[in-house]
């Protein structure tokens, strides 16, 4: 059973009071904070326990070790790239007096048709081919059925087959265009090649419980969720919401099943690792039965990468090595199997990539419950207010924002 000592106590209110709450314009006192802490404790307790039985347990709430993840596709090299081909396409078929004026979307099958054709050419289906390439697709490492099917019906010639790397794909298409004889290519398709390759990417990874990662869940590098306590937008995101669903943090701090996986530079040595902004942030939700996998931060293009298996294999393996387990992934999935409570954002029914991981052979389990009312850190009173983790009598928001 955990006991929260008083040691421990007095050294995790200073750091919420002094290295987060009064930094982003809360008002915590003791009475406060020990509300927040008894009710943290009580719920979490079993799960502390749990993360002090590994082995990389730091004594401070976390497990941290080192481990590798797949490189993210650096989207915005591929970006800049597909920018500078579809230029140059355009302006050699401007000069052979090639006009391209729209393109159709026809339900999930997409038809393209060039429009005010003025001379004929051999070019045309390579122009086609690029003005999807880089208008229609957005660039796997390896080539698909479908997008091999598509890029064949448009431009026969380009021969391309299922698993093939797309950056020669888009090489042999830059040289048919003549986009190779550029002298900005070689440099271009460089960075192309390598923002598309595969390769693994070395992090420290925690684990952890410690109650001011759940204050600073949304401090990413160079981004953030609504469920941030940062109202006032200290670290320059420059989001309109400004945390509208900051109360999150608290609901998850004080629910029992709630418990954050992120990643921070590999060549991090530091103590405060919940004080750190987050390179990638998961929430997993845990009832000794089952676990939920919620959103994976930060993502604009869930299901095109493979962090969420990758994050949850290394979590899974790091608290339960050597269990088997069953993972069904979607919403309807998730909503069955948890019992939202609280007043966060449930990511965990809202995209298709969440997921329920059971082990391996169970056949009766009960739902994960997720979120809880939670205290006040200025008067301690319980609450479930949405966007602000501080009651109503506590944070005037109307006048924190005028001033």
């Amino acid at each position: 059973m955990f006991i929260l000592t008083n040691e421990e106590r007095e050294r995790l209110k200073k750091e919420m009071k002094e290295e987060v709450l009064l930094k982003y314009g809360y008002h915590p006192t003791d009475a406060g904070l020990d509300a927040v802490l008894d009710s943290w404790a009580a719920k979490k307790g079993w799960l502390i326990e749990l993360f002090k039985a590994n082995k990389d347990y730091n004594g401070n709430y976390q497990i941290v070790f080192n481990q590798s993840y797949p490189r993210e596709i650096e989207y915005g090299d591929v970006n800049a790239f597909m920018d500078k081909l579809y230029s140059f396409a355009a302006n050699k078929a401007k000069q052979e007096e090639i006009s391209y004026d729209e393109w159709v979307m026809d339900g999930a099958n997409y038809k393209y048709y060039v429009f005010g054709l003025l001379t004929k050419s051999e070019m045309l289906p390579v122009y086609k081919a690029v003005d999807w390439i880089t208008n229609g697709w957005r660039p796997t490492r390896e080539i698909i059925p479908c997008v091999a099917e598509t890029i064949n019906s448009i431009c026969p010639e380009m021969k391309v087959h299922n698993g093939q790397k797309s950056s020669r794909v888009i090489g042999k298409l830059c040289k048919m265009v003549g986009f190779d004889q550029d002298g900005r290519y070689n440099s271009l398709y460089t960075r192309l090649a390598d923002s598309l390759s595969p390769g693994r990417i070395k992090a420290k990874m925690i684990l952890s419980v410690h109650p001011v990662d759940y204050y600073t869940m949304a401090f990413g590098k160079s981004w953030t969720t609504c469920q941030t306590i940062d109202r006032g937008d200290i670290h320059g995101y420059a989001l309109g919401y400004h945390g509208k669903s900051g109360g999150g943090c608290g609901s998850y701090m004080e629910d029992g099943s709630t418990f954050i996986f992120y990643t921070l530079p590999v060549n991090y040595n530091g103590n405060t690792p919940e004080l750190e902004k987050k390179v990638f942030r998961n929430l997993f939700h845990y009832n000794g039965e089952q676990i939920v996998q919620g959103r994976v931060y930060p993502q604009d293009r869930d299901g095109a990468t493979d962090l969420y298996k990758e994050f949850r294999e290394i979590v899974l393996e790091k608290l339960f090595p050597g269990t088997k387990w069953n993972t069904e992934t979607g919403c309807d999935i998730c909503d069955g199997a948890t019992i939202t409570k609280g007043c966060h954002y449930p990511d965990y029914i809202r995209f298709n990539d969440c997921n329920v991981s059971i082990p391996d052979g169970t056949t009766k389990w009960k739902r994960v419950e997720i979120g809880s009312a939670y205290h006040c850190p200025s008067c301690g009173k319980l609450h479930e207010r949405r966007e602000c983790i501080e009651c109503e009598d506590c944070y005037d928001i109307e006048r924190e924002e005028e001033e």
